[in-house]
């Protein structure tokens, strides 16, 4: 078995039992109640925000919810001298959560709803919106310097190099994109510059953060995103783990089906980015360590392969708690003692926090602006005072770009795009059906065709935008050379009614039958094609202190409380709504629309 790896020493804590409630301001909260006076810090307080990618709350041991949990002794550590959040919610999946975080605004206001996708989206977080970097230039007259190191995932198709720095990021060394081939050989963008990079990838980010805090000489933001736990599955570096891994190689991704189960592998490199992040808080001097607040939070819940029961259920991409439901822990400066909150937080809620850290007044700053930001500071120091939030609120929706909707109308059937070529007045494909989570995020696709020979073999092919007029088949196809072909055979009346499973996003979105049929000249016949890519989708969750509303774009709505069903296993609505439930609902879907 590897040598375990090191644990951040004791002494950091004791580092903070002197220090920390010396930096603090006086603030005054009526008993139980909502916070009447700020806390100001009297010190320059450096911020260090580190996000995980793809870690639930049944990921961590500090948070006792989960089984078969991988030993992350320093993020326990963290965890037990700082505060540890139970209520806290991101976005279901990556890019929304980092543009509610980034902008203190939901995914309607800064239009990003669904995960982007550089090879078909063409829509980024827009530069123009205010940002973290953005607002401590203008509330601290350039007094921060700012980085951003690691996973960016907020750049649209052919992203410039420079998103980040347009963002509003003095510094920015990492990745663009949502996935990396290879933790172990990579592209780095340094400032807009590409750099091929051969180290490991979770120690890239820190050797990175580190490298840029040597340099700073005034108080720093630095927003650290490890791509880690995120797939590829793989066996990180020995010296960074404690884990047994098998010989061979694991599923690459929850899509795949071959190779070996990805979860022991899952757990090393939740276990090498624990010991990375000891390594960052050890390599930050004690002098600047003494003045900075770490935020920890992952960026959604943990992928849907890799749940143990009690937490198999849905997962990242969902509206359920195990999509929602993230790590959040809060320790260093300006936390004075530890604790446990229940209070409802959300990732839209670290704007204000840095601004409070910060000393900077929103209100002042921007009159008139609208942010869905609401500072955490005040449970820093009263880690049990009474919910700030009403209640907390995530959305998806697709395409990203379509900010400032309304609610929209029941919608339970939506069909993809007809984009013709084919045999002319030959066979119709169509594929309708529920806009639930949308084609191609591991579900089915339905397929609808009429007008076929009967009893014939059907070739569905699928593939890229390559359209060409194919003399074998006498018709033109969309895609002259297919990825892939699927057979199937038409009823006694030539229709045809399939679904087809897709493991994760497409990268070949055009789909096409061709029949053989001996009444034609060349013995075949060829469908109309489609583009088949994400289907409308705008839906919501809402949840206050005991109750969960989920609206879905397919005219149906769940309610649960999670008081009593924290797994959401008895859905209210279903069962006969109680006079006070029902009530309880309305209010939900009231204040949801009142969001927008």
């Amino acid at each position: 078995m590897p040598k375990p790896p090191p644990v951040l020493p004791a002494c950091v804590l004791v580092l903070f039992a002197s220090a920390a409630v010396a930096q603090l301001g006086d603030r005054r909260a009526s008993p139980g109640g909502p916070v009447t006076r700020e806390l100001q810090p009297r010190i320059d307080t450096n911020i260090l925000i580190i996000v995980a990618d793809d870690l639930g709350v049944d990921s961590l041991s500090v948070y006792g919810e989960g089984n078969d949990i991988p030993p992350t002794p320093n993020l326990d550590t963290l965890a037990a001298g700082g505060v540890l959040f139970r209520n806290a919610w991101a976005q279901p999946t990556c890019s929304p959560t980092r543009a509610t975080l980034q902008t203190g605004l939901h995914g309607f206001r800064n239009g990003i709803g669904t995960s982007i996708a550089s090879s078909q989206d063409t829509v980024g977080l827009s530069f123009d919106l205010m940002s973290l970097p953005k607002m401590l230039d203008l509330g601290t007259g350039l007094g921060y310097a700012h980085a951003a190191i690691g996973k960016w995932h907020l750049s649209g198709q052919n992203a410039d190099q420079l998103a980040p720095n347009l963002t509003g990021y003095e510094h920015f060394a990492g990745t663009l994109e949502g996935q990396l081939g290879n933790y172990f050989s990579f592209d780095k963008v340094v400032n807009g510059v590409t750099v091929p990079v051969s180290n490991y990838a979770t120690s890239e980010v820190v050797d990175d953060t580190l490298e840029w805090i040597e340099q700073q000489t005034k108080p720093w933001m630095c927003y650290v995103s490890f791509q880690a736990p995120h797939a590829p599955f793989h066996a990180p570096p020995a010296s960074l783990h404690s884990q047994t891994l098998a010989d061979g190689e694991p599923r690459t991704s929850c899509s795949d089906t071959s190779g070996l189960d990805p979860r022991p592998f899952f757990k090393a490199m939740v276990e090498a980015m624990d010991t990375e992040i000891g390594r960052l808080l050890t390599g930050i001097p004690p002098f600047d360590l003494r003045k900075t607040t770490v935020i920890f939070l992952g960026d959604n819940g943990t992928d849907f392969c890799l749940g143990v029961s009690p937490f198999d259920g849905p997962a990242k991409s969902t509206l359920y708690e195990g999509g929602l439901n993230v790590p959040l822990i809060v320790w260093g400066a300006n936390v004075p003692r530890p604790g446990e909150s229940q209070a409802l937080v959300q990732t839209t809620d670290l704007l204000a926090t840095v601004a409070d850290l910060a000393r900077i007044d929103l209100a002042e700053l921007l009159p008139g602006e609208t942010f869905d930001s609401v500072s955490m500071l005040p449970y820093f120091s009263q880690p049990h005072l009474r919910s700030i939030r009403e209640s907390l609120f995530v959305e998806i929706f697709n395409p990203n770009g379509a900010a400032d909707f309304s609610i929209p109308p029941c919608s339970p059937s939506s069909c993809q795009e007809d984009t013709g070529y084919g045999t002319p007045a030959g066979p119709a494909l169509s594929s309708c059906g529920p806009p639930l989570f949308g084609i191609y995020v591991a579900n089915l696709v339905p397929l609808q065709v009429t007008g076929a020979p009967p009893n014939a073999l059907a070739t569905l092919r699928i593939g890229p935008l390559r359209p060409a007029f194919d003399p074998i088949l006498g018709a033109e196809v969309v895609s002259l050379f297919p990825a892939a072909s699927l057979n199937f055979v038409t009823d006694a009346s030539g229709n045809l009614n399939a679904s087809v499973f897709t493991g994760g996003i497409s990268q070949e979105p055009y789909y096409q039958f061709v029949f053989e049929d001996p009444m034609q000249p060349t013995g075949f016949v060829v469908s109309n094609s489609l583009r088949m890519e994400f289907l409308d989708t705008r839906m919501f969750a809402i949840r206050d202190e005991r109750y969960k509303l989920i609206h879905f774009s397919s005219c149906h709505q769940e309610l649960y409380d999670l008081q009593n069903d924290g797994f959401e296993q008895n859905d209210l609505s279903s069962a006969g709504l109680t006079p006070d439930a029902a009530g309880r609902a309305y209010d939900l879907y009231r204040t949801a629309v009142g969001l927008r």
